[in-house]
């Protein structure tokens, strides 16, 4: 991101796995896309495969796609295509190691992450928050867990930071490889700014740091008409319409299930948005009439129309509050990764039906879950409480204008003022007391140490005592 003299500002946006030609010409940014689409695909989808049978270890195939997307960065060119322009700032979602490198490298002052909710979980030691109210990533917990689940949640946690510094060096060693040195260390986390988008009234709340920032939820917003005409034709044939929409996990759930869902409920509208390339050519051909395909639609107009009933969801951030923005009850079909935390809180709030393991994804249980969401309102409990959500939501800060003026703040004044320089200067252990723990428990140990002699020595001296006292009188006795 470039900061003009106009006070405008000229985006450069990275991004991988991209089809350049999808976004417009006419904008204030450049698009700059890189990477193998459909390889990155297979492997993302072996990897989502992986993650929901275990949320720690899964975590290896990532590494594998990870260091991919590192190698097709480098060998893109675009290193040496960007050099050229001073950037005044960096945007990214979550940390990964290119963001790394193009801060390091083309020497950014100012640095922003866009999070969604339930990254700052695998970062809760740098921020001072409590694992015990923060769910691991890929967790069905709540913020109120039992001792099994907090115990769980530990080792999770824990063990999600383990396998991070594990993958550490093998991402490093990626740009070693061709000549970048890169520093890897925790300051880049420290010293940056952070929005997280955190539907508030929605998600869980907890304490952050002042350069820790809550946005609203960023996509919804009131929406426009629908503009395809074929789209319209269909949404007035049915009595009730829903909107079906799965993204990635389209490849490790049965879809077989999902065909049988659409033939059971034959009198509703089922409106499919995925890339066709999700699943098989066969499969598609078995769609029934009452189904729609399509392979883009504009997500919050078409939720945002009264026309459609509900949604059945993977679960993802954006997807969930457009949703609630909107009013729509849902079936949340959340197996992955963050999709998992999202669901737990929609279960816990009550405004779906919602499914965490793909073998719980079986035909009786999606008609089930439609089934519960599409009651009349009268005995609709989650469709009233999607109305309450939806009401928190919109009444919200507007998150763009609340994202323009953070950027213009940073600008402006920079966010150094708002560190905790104890996270940055103290160590993860130091932040979290452990080193006071251990004095504390070795105060107490000696302590104990302490009275278990005084109290050995009482007792011994009183022995002693009574020792005595009985020879005395076994003297007297003697002496009588």
């Amino acid at each position: 991101m470039k900061h003009s003299k106009d006070s405008e500002y000229v985006y450069h946006i990275l991004v991988h796995n991209t089809d350049k030609s999808a976004w417009p010409n006419d904008g204030p940014y450049k698009v700059y896309g890189y990477g193998d689409v459909s390889y990155y695909e297979n492997v993302f989808s072996h990897a989502l495969d992986l993650v929901t049978k275990h949320p720690v270890f899964g975590f290896s195939r990532f590494n594998k796609a990870m260091m991919q997307t590192y190698e097709e960065f480098i060998q893109s060119g675009l290193i040496e295509e960007l050099k050229n322009i001073q950037f005044d700032m960096l945007i990214t979602d979550i940390p990964n190691f290119i963001s790394v490198f193009v801060r390091e490298f083309y020497n950014i002052e100012h640095s922003v992450y866009l999070w969604p909710p339930s990254i700052p979980n695998v970062f809760f030691h740098l921020f001072e928050l409590n694992p015990t109210i923060l769910p691991a990533m890929g967790s069905s917990y709540f913020d109120v867990m039992s001792f099994s689940e907090r115990f769980m949640n530990f080792f999770y946690i824990n063990g999600m930071k383990i396998m991070y510094r594990i993958f550490k060096d093998d991402h490093v060693n990626v740009f070693r490889k061709y000549g970048y040195e890169l520093k890897w260390t925790c300051a880049h986390i420290y010293d940056s700014f952070f929005m997280i988008q955190y539907p508030k009234g929605f998600f869980l709340n907890s304490g952050f740091p002042p350069k820790v920032i809550r946005l609203n939820a960023i996509t919804p917003k009131p929406a426009k008409p629908l503009d395809n005409p074929k789209l319209e034709k269909f949404l007035n044939s049915y009595k009730k319409k829903i909107y079906f929409s799965q993204g990635t996990i389209v490849k490790i759930i049965d879809f077989e299930n999902i065909l049988g869902l659409f033939h059971h409920f034959k009198d509703y509208g089922f409106v499919m948005s995925f890339k066709t390339s999700m699943t098989s050519k066969d499969l598609l051909s078995k769609l029934p009439e009452n189904v729609l395909l399509i392979d883009w639609v504009n997500q919050n107009d078409l939720l945002g129309d009264p026309r459609i009933h509900a949604f059945i969801t993977h679960g993802g951030t954006n997807s969930v509050s457009e949703s609630l923005y909107h009013n729509k009850p849902m079936v949340i079909l959340g197996v992955t990764l963050d999709q998992i935390n999202t669901a737990a809180v929609a279960n816990k709030r009550k405004v779906r039906v919602i499914y965490h393991k793909i073998e719980e994804i079986t035909l009786e249980n999606l008609i089930y879950g439609l089934e519960e969401i599409l009651k009349p309102e009268n005995e609709n409990e989650y469709l009233e409480n999607v109305r309450e959500i939806g009401k928190l939501i919109r009444s919200n800060q507007d998150p763009r204008e609340e994202f323009t003026y953070w950027i213009d703040y940073i600008f402006r004044l920079g966010y150094k003022h708002l560190l905790v320089r104890s996270y940055i200067e103290h160590h993860p252990y130091q932040v979290q007391n452990y080193d006071v723990y251990t004095v504390m428990i070795f105060i107490i140990f000696l302590i104990y140490l302490l009275l278990k002699k005084i109290v050995v020595c009482f007792f011994c001296s009183c022995k002693a005592s009574n020792t005595r006292n009985k020879q005395k009188f076994n003297s007297s006795i003697s002496f009588l």
